[in-house]
């Protein structure tokens, strides 16, 4: 999906509720809405992508684009500081499984 195409349909998105002299949107915040709808359309190959445009605008111009931002920044981080832990159980489990009698029968064999 090319951005130009998105990005052409938030700016008339956002037609509807400013003039187009006007935009309530800088470059950079319609950068990072055009990826997050790209990334949305990835995850969700089947999602309308009219609807998901709307959407994205709605949130901007309700505030809440920036909190789900901020959300996604705070999961992101919660994942990579769960990673070690992630690595050690892993490790142990992995540990466990080798030192169990049957399948370190199976290994001698």
């Amino acid at each position: 999906m090319e951005k130009k195409l998105i990005t052409k349909m938030i700016k008339n998105c956002l037609k509807q509720y400013y003039e187009s002299d006007s935009m309530p949107i800088g470059e950079k915040e319609l950068e990072e809405m055009t990826n997050r709808i790209l990334q949305t359309k990835e995850e969700e190959p089947t999602a309308d992508l009219y609807e998901v445009v709307n959407d994205m605008v709605y949130e901007f111009l309700t505030g809440n684009f920036e909190k789900k931002a901020s959300e996604n920044e705070a999961e992101a981080q919660t994942i990579f500081d769960l990673k070690p832990v992630y690595q050690s159980v892993q490790t142990a489990v992995g540990k466990a499984h080798r030192q169990c009698s049957p399948c370190s029968s199976i290994a001698a064999d």
